[in-house]
């Protein structure tokens, strides 16, 4: 039976930064492996928003590979926003962004999803991705994770396994059992198309009004150019149609929230029968949306559903992922498309990388990055969504940094070890925090917390604020009884310590 180190499910953009990660912080000194069901890897998908966090985590990893997404992407301008009729709202500098980009020197671009997988895949080493092979389930114990693959394939061994799998992930399945993702009623046409005469300059909108509509009376049109591999100009595009699951049923279009067969939020195109339906939804949207979409080779054009996991219910402790498993990206966290799907995945990866190279192949590293990700991922996609306030954008996307996975420092064997696991991590990969002084029967008292929970008006009520940059010189006890004892219940067999 083959023995590996680390058994990743999932050659998405999230499993292959993952693979990217492990291999940057034990300095390639280890045995990775992604295992992708697809039989290779062929044009797929439309754009993504690539913001300065997701920008941040992957320079962390590799900041060559940073540089090679900019030089292959698209930063538009300008954004148009026009109402139903073809009557303009408003226009304004991408996102309303500008000042940021300029203080803190990055920006978003859009770059096509496809290019991005192809371009961390090819930045790993040859044999790190084996195709056409779906994990189907596992079995853990003491000491490893054996890894079971459709068709028959041999089985392997490997001391960690992540699952990077997507939507209606196998292993969470297996893991957590917590049901599927829930449908947020909204379902979503994409496609790529060349630019051609007639077509806006900058990336453009159509809805109800400077918002977007929310509940059953969502209903939108996005037209933007993308970066590709072929050419840096603006010469591929990209239209997105989004509509409330009522309002695709009233234009006459059946759909089926309930067949779960979506492998990745991109989509596959297969058939002529999406465009059909796009265009009897939007049919009394302006023209000069429709005419690009009904323009469009049909068979480019892919149409889902959107799926989310909420993290309301989700702390720290409880993380996503148990013993020797855990998850990432959409398995993790699924949200709507909105460019954080894949930013978050890439801060997943950097983030589980730092703390494998802090504790080695061990359940301890695990816990550390789910105590890490979780609070984050809620922030993120609760604060850096294309709607948020710049205020929100500045502190949840553009402040915060990751330590880079590429400086030499003390690094964990890959064995590692359990045996020293003490409650939660008091260390983090993401380097923004704060000192909070609380006052509590009379006594000051110091508590180490990302700066996330400043957001908090509960928490900042009566207390004094000053800025630090490193948790780990900071002592925090709060409730570690508790902590230790979550902790040691989801596979920390080797932890020690007393309350």
């Amino acid at each position: 039976m083959k023995l590996i180190d680390i058994a990743i499910a999932g050659g998405g953009p999230g499993g292959l930064a993952t693979a990217a990660a492990v291999i940057a912080a034990f300095d390639g000194n280890v045995k990775v492996k992604v295992f992708e069901s697809l039989q290779d890897y062929k044009m797929q998908g439309s754009g993504v928003l690539f913001n300065p966090n997701g920008q941040k985590a992957l320079e962390a990893i590799d900041a060559d590979l940073l540089e090679r997404f900019r030089s292959h992407s698209v930063q538009p301008n300008s954004y148009a926003v026009y109402d139903r009729k073809g009557n303009e709202i408003t226009r304004s500098t991408f996102l309303g962004q500008g000042e940021l980009h300029k203080q803190y020197g990055y920006g978003p671009f859009i770059l096509g999803w496809h290019e991005i997988r192809q371009l961390i895949f090819d930045n790993l080493p040859p044999g790190t991705v084996e195709f056409n092979t779906q994990v189907a389930s596992y079995d853990e114990d003491a000491d490893g994770v054996t890894i079971h693959f459709d068709d028959g394939q041999p089985s392997v061994r490997a001391k960690l396994l992540i699952g990077a799998d997507g939507y209606f992930s196998r292993i969470r399945k297996q893991c957590l059992d917590d049901g599927p993702p829930k449908f947020a009623g909204l379902v979503m046409w994409r496609a790529r198309i060349p630019w051609q005469e007639g077509m806006p300059n900058n990336s453009v909108s159509y809805r109800d009004g400077l918002v977007p509509t929310r509940g059953n009376n969502a209903i939108y049109a996005m037209l933007f150019p993308l970066g590709t591999l072929e050419a840096t100009s603006d010469t591929t595009w990209s239209w997105t149609l989004c509509a409330h699951v009522d309002k695709v049923k009233e234009a006459g279009v059946e759909f089926d929230a309930e067949a779960r067969t979506l492998t990745s939020v991109q989509g596959i195109a297969s058939s002529g029968s999406a465009l059909q339906n796009v265009c009897k939804v939007f049919a009394d949207f302006p023209r000069a949306i429709m005419d690009v979409v009904e323009g469009t080779d049909p068979t480019t054009v892919t149409q889902h559903g959107l799926y989310v996991r909420a993290l309301d219910d989700t702390t720290p402790e409880q993380g996503w992922g148990r013993g020797r498993v855990s998850l990432l990206g959409d398995a993790a966290h699924a949200t709507i498309p909105n460019g954080q799907g894949l930013c978050l995945a890439i801060e997943d990866a950097v983030v589980l990388g730092w703390h494998l190279r802090q504790h080695g192949c061990t359940t301890q590293a695990l816990r550390s990055y789910e105590y890490e990700q979780v609070p984050r991922a809620k922030d993120v996609i609760a604060h850096g969504h294309d709607n948020a306030s710049k205020e929100e954008k500045e502190t949840f996307l553009y402040k915060p940094s990751f330590k880079p996975l590429w400086k030499t420092e003390d690094t964990a064997a890959v064995n590692g070890s359990d045996s020293s696991m003490k409650g939660p991590p008091r260390r983090q990969q993401c380097i923004t925090m704060s000192l909070s002084l609380q006052t509590v029967g009379g006594r000051a008292r110091a508590s180490c917390m990302p700066a996330r929970k400043l957001m908090s008006p509960s928490h900042a009520k009566g207390t004094a604020l000053h800025k630090a940059r490193l948790c780990s010189k900071i002592s925090v006890h709060s409730n570690s009884c508790m902590r230790r004892q979550l902790m040691r219940s989801r596979g920390n067999v080797g932890m020690t310590g007393k309350c």
